[in-house]
């Protein structure tokens, strides 16, 4: 093998970076630089989706948060 991509390698190395440029074409300047240095398309999507949705207990906290103010208002 000598260090070569054998065919079936060579395919999900082509997929990936198909994926990597679907998720990063709608970024902003800033985010796109953020993740190239991200290595693989599922890594790029996980930490955009931590990124912009949050984790479940952030979500509550934000939510219960809001609804605070908003009562308080």
């Amino acid at each position: 093998m000598n260090g070569e991509l054998v065919p079936k390698e060579w395919d999900e190395l082509k997929d990936d970076k198909k994926a990597k440029n679907i998720l990063t074409f709608g970024l902003s300047f800033d985010e796109f630089f953020h993740t190239s240095r991200w290595k693989s398309a599922k890594e790029i999507r996980n930490k955009l989706e931590v990124t912009h949705e949050g984790i479940v207990d952030v979500r509550r906290a934000r939510k219960h948060t809001l609804v605070s103010e908003y009562e308080a208002f």
